[in-house]
């Protein structure tokens, strides 16, 4: 029996209001921040954790070190930013965009993500352990680790992108694209059901798949 179409991530446009400047400087844990506007602010080492973003945007933002615990960004857009190092565990993004922005290390278990576009980033290591995301792409990315070990992913593309190391254990895959990445190493390729293939990606994958399976090829 035929398996299901493969369904596309479902990722509406963001359209902001006008927006007020906003001060990077008076921004604080917990606080809530709605409908503005900063530009070229340094989080760097500052804990604002639980603090919220709704329709507003970030740019030019340099945050290394800087403490997003359960932070939320809602109907947002982030470009620019670059943080060597990011703590952002429970971290939640909904209809958010994240453009241009370069992230060394990035602690983001426990997230949750809903319907998420992040282009032409670069992530060094993206730790998204036990997260659940839901309508997510990534286009034109350079990932060097991405850690999904007991995630759950349902509508995801990578279109453009590379992912050297792509970690999978415990990982619930749904409607997940693969096509569009070049992948270098798995880790867990037992939990790649849920996810599409090309034929390509599925001859590279082919010793590890065996070995896996407890194959042996000879000849």
């Amino acid at each position: 029996m035929a398996g299901k179409a493969l369904a596309a991530p479902r990722i509406g446009r963001i359209t902001l209001p006008v927006l007020e400047a906003g001060d990077p400087e008076g921004l604080r844990p917990h606080g809530r921040y709605d409908g503005e506007s900063y530009t070229g602010g340094d989080l760097s080492g500052r804990v604002l954790d639980g603090i919220s973003f709704s329709e507003c945007e970030l740019v030019s933002i340099y945050g290394h070190e800087a403490s997003l615990r359960n932070a939320r960004f809602l109907d947002t857009r982030i470009e620019r930013f670059n943080a060597p190092v990011l703590t952002a565990p429970g971290l939640v993004l909904r209809d958010a965009a994240v453009e241009g922005s370069r992230i060394g290390s990035a602690e983001a278990f426990s997230s949750q993500w809903n319907s998420v576009r992040i282009s032409g980033s670069k992530l060094d290591f993206l730790n998204l352990r036990g997260s659940v995301l839901r309508d997510v792409s990534f286009n034109d990315c350079v990932i060097g680790e991405l850690d999904l070990s007991g995630a759950k992913l349902t509508r995801a593309s990578f279109e453009g992108s590379r992912i050297d190391t792509l970690v999978l254990d415990q990982a619930v895959l749904e409607h997940v694209d693969l096509r569009g990445a070049a992948i270098r190493g798995i880790s867990g390729v037992g939990f790649l059901r849920g996810a599409t293939l090309s034929a390509l990606q599925l001859e590279e994958m082919a010793a590890m798949l065996a070995d896996h399976l407890g194959i042996r090829v000879e000849g």
